[in-house]
Order: structure tokens, then C-alpha cells, then sequence
């Protein structure tokens, strides 16, 4: 469930980066990253000292399979971690990104998508 949720918000993200500068072509929106970054050190920074929680649990050999539940495999601190600094760090990596693509490739792509549609004259819109 969390790789599914990650991959929406990736997708989402790169297609917003995409249609925002389509749209308005701010400069900027292809440096979104580094505030991602920036929040991801931040973050970094402050679990420095080792006591936020693991991924796993560790495995133990008492723990039976029908003993086993989710809260067991993930630490509530590990995936405040992830949700708080890694998924923004992906959401702007990815927002960029598609800002990134839409100035280099956008109406390249777009010329090729709409070739397919009938009453296309050759030439995408800006």
C-alpha cells in the first residue's frame, strides 16, 4: 500500500510540475527539488542519533507466523520519518521533473500524442 501511494504521489507530482509550466513556465518550478532536498537534510539531520526507529523489526525466532501483524514489521517513528521528509523530497523531485520534461520535450510529445486524434493541424498549442 505504501509503494502504490508513493507511486500516485510521483505521478501526480510530475504531472502538476508538467501542466504548471505548460501553463505559466516559471523558471523556478525546475528547481522545486532543492527545497525537497533541503527538508530531506533537514530531516536527515535530526535522526542522527539512531533512536527514531527501525524499518524492520528485527527478526526473532519465537515470533510465530500467526503472532505476526503489520504493527510488528513497521516502527511508528520509521514511517512518520518517511511521510514527513522522504515523500516531500519525492513529491519535488518529481514536480521538477515534469516541469524539466515539458520545457524540453513538451511539445514534442504533445504533437505526437494529438497526431493520433482526427482534425489535428500539425501543430501543438502553446
Amino acid at each position: 500500500m505504501v509503494l502504490t501511494e508513493d507511486l500516485l504521489s510521483a505521478a501526480a507530482a510530475f504531472g502538476l510540475g508538467y501542466f504548471v509550466y505548460r501553463r505559466w513556465k516559471p523558471v523556478s518550478s525546475k528547481w522545486v527539488w532543492l527545497a525537497g532536498l533541503c527538508w530531506f537534510a533537514w530531516g536527515a539531520l535530526l535522526t542522527l542519533d539512531g533512536n527514531h526507529g527501525t524499518i524492520l523489526l528485527e527478526a526473532s525466532p519465537n515470533v510465530l507466523v500467526h503472532d505476526f501483524n503489520i504493527d510488528n514489521l513497521f516502527s511508528r517513528s520509521s514511517l512518520e520519518n518517511w511521510s514527513v521528509y522522504m515523500l516531500p523530497l519525492l513529491r519535488t523531485i518529481f514536480y521538477s521533473t515534469g516541469a524539466f520534461c515539458c520545457s524540453r520535450f513538451g511539445p514534442a510529445w504533445e504533437a505526437a500524442i494529438l497526431s493520433y486524434f482526427p482534425g489535428y493541424t500539425g501543430k501543438a498549442s502553446t
